[in-house]
C-alpha cells in the first residue's frame, strides 16, 4: 500500500447522502493531493498543521486513507483551542486493537449479510455477468460502512442501545 507522510494544509468536511442516509465525510489537502477518510473519520489531533503518516488506496482520481492507519508524527506549532480541548478519540479506553476487530467484524457481517440478500435475491443485480461484481462490491462498502460506523458510535458512547431495542437478555 502506498504510504503518505505530511503537513495538513487544509481540512474538509460535508455532507453526503447515501443509501443509508446522510453521512459526513472528512478531507484533508497535503500538498496538491486531497484524502478522504470514507466516512471513518481522522483522529481528532489530525488537524491542520499537524505532521501526519498513514497508508492510503488510490481508486482512479480519488485517495482514501486506510482506516485507523493514520498517526500524528507532530503537532502543529499553533494548535487551535477548538482542538485541543476535543476529547480523544475512542471514547472511555478505545484502543487501536478493538477498533481493529469492530471494522472486521463489520466487514465480515456485511459479507454475511449480502451473501443471503442475493441467495434470497433480495437485491437487485446487474444483468451483464462483467458488471455483477463491481455491484457486490459497492453494496458490501457501503453495507460495511453502516455497520462499521453504527458499531463505533456504540463503542465510543455516542448512540447508547436501550434494552427495549435489543429484547430481553433474560431468554
Amino acid at each position: 500500500m502506498p504510504q503518505m507522510t505530511g503537513i495538513i494544509e487544509q481540512r474538509n468536511s460535508a455532507q453526503r447522502k447515501t443509501r443509508f442516509g446522510d453521512k459526513t465525510t472528512h478531507s484533508i489537502r497535503i500538498g496538491e493531493d486531497w484524502y478522504g477518510d470514507g466516512f471513518k473519520g481522522f483522529p481528532d489531533d489530525a488537524v491542520e498543521g499537524a505532521s501526519v503518516e498513514f497508508e492510503f488506496t488510490e481508486s482512479g482520481s480519488y485517495k482514501n486513507v486506510i482506516p485507523h492507519t493514520m498517526r500524528v508524527v507532530a503537532p502543529p506549532a499553533e494548535r487551535p483551542a477548538a482542538a485541543a480541548s476535543a476529547p480523544a478519540r475512542g471514547g472511555q479506553g478505545a484502543d487501536a486493537r478493538q477498533e481493529v476487530i469492530i471494522y472486521q467484524a463489520a466487514r465480515n457481517t456485511a459479507t454475511e449479510l449480502l451473501k443471503v440478500a442475493v441467495e434470497l435475491e433480495a437485491v437487485k443485480l446487474p444483468t451483464k455477468q462483467a458488471d455483477k461484481y463491481d455491484a457486490l462490491l459497492a453494496l458490501h462498502g457501503e453495507l460495511a460502512e453502516q455497520l462499521h460506523c453504527d458499531a463505533m458510535d456504540v463503542y465510543t458512547g455516542n448512540m447508547v442501545i436501550s434494552r427495549e431495542l435489543l429484547g430481553s437478555c433474560d431468554d
